[in-house]
């Protein structure tokens, strides 16, 4: 996850940018949040969600239908939250 934060939200901007990790458990899921500043302007060089693909796949070997992944892009932040339940911590 931060590799993509890095990759897509750091290395493309000139900006300065912010990658915030917040960790909470609720109804017996530990939720990782991920988010990072983004441009949202189309850009010629996008990513093809490989990486988000990749995570997803990993935690389907591991957890089963137990976890879950969700993306969110809103207002110049884009988010990305793992949800593991703690039977599994």
């Amino acid at each position: 996850m931060y590799e993509n934060a890095v990759k897509h939200g750091v290395y493309e901007s000139t900006e300065s940018v912010r990658i915030i990790t917040r960790a909470k458990i609720i109804e017996g899921y530990i939720e990782i949040i991920i988010s990072n500043d983004y441009d949202p302007t189309p850009s010629a060089k996008r990513g093809t969600g490989t990486g988000l693909l990749n995570v997803t796949r990993r935690m389907e070997l591991f957890y089963g239908n137990k976890a879950s992944i969700k993306t969110l892009k809103e207002n110049g932040i884009y988010s990305v939250s793992l949800y593991i339940p703690t039977n599994y911590l």
